[in-house]
């Protein structure tokens, strides 16, 4: 099933909109999870990582833990950088699919008045 970003963006739209609150809430819960203790702000894991690079070296602990918060720096940046960025397109995709919703409601309702007016037309 090749579909693209708007479709599945606009899907799901519909099903969360179709949703109980407590689903909702659950999903979002599951995808904006913030609870582990062991992620920085990010929710990115890098000490243990970065850590296991230097195993078996001479490198001081203060240089490792150095090297640590430099390189959690920086994956933080480039993280925050990349959510920055798909939280627009999130948000353009959004807003497009509700215009679309929006307009063919309107074409919807335009086409029941017209229906309705050809009736009056005819009943008169």
């Amino acid at each position: 099933m090749n579909k693209t970003k708007y479709q599945m963006v606009y899907e799901l739209l519909q099903k969360l909109n179709a949703s109980e609150l407590a689903e909702v809430t659950s999903i979002y819960d599951q995808v904006f999870d913030d609870s582990t203790p062991d992620k920085d702000a990010n929710g990115i894991v890098v000490a243990e990582e970065v850590s296991a690079l230097f195993e078996g070296t001479d490198i001081t602990e203060e240089l490792k833990s150095q090297t640590i918060a430099i390189f959690e720096v920086a994956v933080a940046e480039k993280v925050s950088a990349q959510m920055a960025g798909l939280e627009d397109n999130i948000c353009v995709a959004t807003d497009s699919a509700l215009e679309d919703l929006k307009e063919a409601q309107e074409e919807n309702i335009s086409r029941k008045r017209g229906r309705y007016k050809n009736q009056d037309d005819i009943l008169n």
